[in-house]
């Protein structure tokens, strides 16, 4: 990284992630709305269902926050066996900061904390081309075992909630397995 930075356990400020994350969506994606999982009561909400906020990483360029990731601890059951896993979600990090490493850096450091808590493994959704891919790739060429669960498809994206919420007729949202 080029930059002064430090990552560190997120020091709880929701409303400057939010404002980060919102102008991070906007500079990324260029419109003013998008789905902001970034509101401070959800934010709470997932870091009260956590005991250990080490889990929610940030990265700050002094006391500004740059980067944001949070792991989200569950069990996962697969062919009659409990394994102890995370979400990883949440990932953002300001388009200044873009191509130094940043986010790989915040990703490395959960990496860590995994190991530290001893879970099996990390659950990670990607959107097919974005930047995150990537990511995952270095992790992956730097020696991480990646695996590749499974292809999903997105039917939709609802950039504009609330005035979906206004219309008067029913919206049918569903999910198609893909095989």
């Amino acid at each position: 990284m080029s930059f002064d930075i430090s990552i560190e356990p997120f020091r709880g400020d929701l409303e400057a992630l939010q404002k980060m994350a919102i102008s991070s969506w906007q500079d990324e994606y260029g419109i003013s709305y998008f789905p902001n999982l970034y509101r401070p009561a959800f934010v709470r909400f997932l870091m009260d269902c956590v005991p250990d906020k080490r889990h929610f990483i940030a990265a700050y360029k002094g006391d500004e926050i740059v980067s944001f990731f949070a792991n989200l601890p569950r069990h996962f059951r697969f062919q009659g066996k409990v394994y102890k896993a995370v979400l990883s979600c949440l990932i953002v990090t300001r388009k200044e900061m873009f191509r130094h490493g940043l986010a790989l850096g915040v990703v490395k450091e959960a990496l860590g904390l995994n190991k530290e808590f001893d879970y099996d493994f990390a659950l990670l959704y990607l959107e097919t081309g974005h930047r995150s891919n990537f990511m995952i790739k270095k992790l992956e060429e730097a020696g991480h075992r990646v695996e590749w669960v499974k292809r999903m498809h997105v039917l939709g994206r609802v950039l504009d909630l609330a005035r979906v919420w206004d219309r008067d007729d029913q919206i049918y949202i569903y999910e198609r397995l893909w095989s």
